[in-house]
């Protein structure tokens, strides 16, 4: 029996036809086809159900926006016990997956390589949401944040998981949510907890990029070195406060940056530890503004969650606006995604 499904399979794969799964189990079963794409079959419901596919009483319709691309390197995940499924190959139809456009412009294979790639990020504020939310929609597999802050209502003008209805809620537990409503597939793990040497152990080897998205210079120093020490490749955010022109910032060496404030302090923090070039940074050039004093005390109008005025002990509270933190956000993105697809011999 098993030689004639093979024949048969080889027979109709080799008509470059489309896969059509027919399900015999009653539950529902989830599977991922390559790169993460998924299908999902559960038993048809009575009510009017346009755009799915029915067959044999079951829906079969796309799994979080995922399609069928191709049919090899298929991983099976969550197949009851005693079910199976019968896969023919019949047709022509290719469908669409929520990486199509992606897959436009880096191919299969680097698609491929971003699901299987693993990222950390440092800080989920104004920098560090916008970073998570394109590496999750690039289609990164795997995903760490670290951040111990909540929501505060002056983050909402500029942090992108800051709403109204947000506030009062960890910002890495927010994002997660997010990140799995673009990628169901994705493994997202989150620690809410200040990065410092002693929670440093949160960091492994185990991952193939870091992105510091902090603003502290002790901790952001202190990534940096413990990168290097793991071997691990680094991307660090510069001075993203008290700018309203987001066209200057660009990609250099740490060594190479000029002007920038917060650039000039962890260049000094990374001296004493023998560190003056090798680390890979977004910043501008240009000076900052001088921002006015908040109209409303922190210290004495706490607005944080828990009333503890903790960013009232920073000796000023830089000014921001919507649209400089996310293009610095955006840039560590893309310098972590082309990073990991060149060095893997894909052509950009």
């Amino acid at each position: 029996m098993a030689v004639i499904w093979y024949h048969l399979f080889t027979r109709l794969y080799s008509l470059r036809c489309a896969c059509l799964i027919v399900c015999f189990d009653p539950t529902q079963i989830i599977w991922e086809l390559t790169s993460g794409h998924g299908l999902e079959a559960r038993p048809r419901e009575p009510k009017s159900d346009q755009g799915n596919t029915h067959l044999l009483g079951y829906r079969f319709k796309n799994y979080g926006g995922h399609g069928i691309r191709g049919v090899t390197n298929i991983s099976w995940t969550g197949l009851p016990q005693g079910g199976w499924a019968l896969l023919l190959f019949c047709g022509g139809l290719v469908m669409q997956h929520k990486f199509s456009r992606t897959e436009c412009l880096i191919g299969p294979e680097g698609i491929r390589i971003l699901a299987q790639s693993r990222v950390a990020v440092f800080g989920v504020g104004g920098v560090g949401s916008f970073t998570v939310e394109a590496l999750a929609r690039a289609g990164i597999g795997r995903l760490m944040m670290v951040d111990y802050d909540l929501i505060c209502l002056t983050n909402i003008n500029r942090q992108l998981h800051a709403l109204h209805s947000t506030i009062g809620q960890p910002k890495v537990k927010v994002m997660k949510e997010r990140v799995l409503d673009i990628n169901p597939v994705a493994t997202v793990e989150v620690h809410q907890i200040f990065y410092s040497p002693e929670t440093s152990d949160v960091l492994n080897a185990d991952w193939d990029y870091v992105v510091d998205a902090m603003d502290t210079v002790s901790a952001k120093v202190h990534l940096i070195r413990r990168c290097r020490d793991l071997g691990l490749q680094v991307v660090s955010a510069m001075g993203a406060g008290n700018r309203v022109d987001a066209t200057g910032f660009q990609v250099a060496d740490i060594s190479e940056t000029v002007v920038c404030p917060l650039a000039r302090a962890v260049r000094k923090g990374l001296r004493r530890h023998g560190i003056e070039r090798g680390v890979k940074v977004v910043y501008s050039p240009f000076p900052t503004l001088q921002p006015d004093r908040a109209p409303v005390d922190c210290l004495d109008f706490c607005v944080c969650p828990g009333g503890d005025a903790h960013c009232a002990r920073k000796n000023q509270i830089p000014g921001s606006i919507s649209f400089v933190p996310s293009v610095v956000g955006l840039l560590l993105a893309g310098v972590v995604v082309k990073d990991l697809l060149t060095s893997r011999g894909v052509a950009l």
